[in-house]
């Protein structure tokens, strides 16, 4: 059985790692203040088990899922780096 997760800090956390520049930005669309860590519970009700992963609300680009919300985080930052001529 998997620790609970404490949803509130959970999500308060992203919103941190956004407002701290911890989160990198959006690849299609390169939107940074929004992005969202969602989870599984309302988008497949019936999957069985619960996986977070960050979501892009201005363009819908969904990051991999993962077993804990700060395991999205790293999922979502883990992309090969881009030079700043590039962005």
């Amino acid at each position: 059985m998997t620790a609970a997760v404490d949803y509130v800090k959970a999500f308060e956390a992203i919103r941190e790692l956004n407002e701290m520049g911890k989160l990198k930005f959006c690849p299609f669309c390169k939107n940074v203040r929004d992005l969202q860590l969602l989870d599984t519970r309302e988008t497949f009700p019936d999957r069985g088990w619960i996986s977070y992963f960050i979501n892009c609300p201005d363009c819908g680009t969904c990051g991999p899922e993962a077993d804990t919300p700060e395991e999205a985080v790293a999922k979502w930052n883990r992309r090969a780096e881009v030079k700043d001529d590039e962005v």
